[in-house]
């Protein structure tokens, strides 16, 4: 259980990561 815990975690993170490198690649053709 411990270890697919980690790895929802893990995903979740990710997920969040891939977000905000979207984000800021979005400013970065913005500007």
């Amino acid at each position: 259980v411990n270890r697919a815990w980690k790895t929802l975690e893990n995903e979740e993170t990710r997920a969040k990561c891939m977000d905000v490198i979207e984000e800021a690649k979005a400013r970065t053709d913005h500007m």
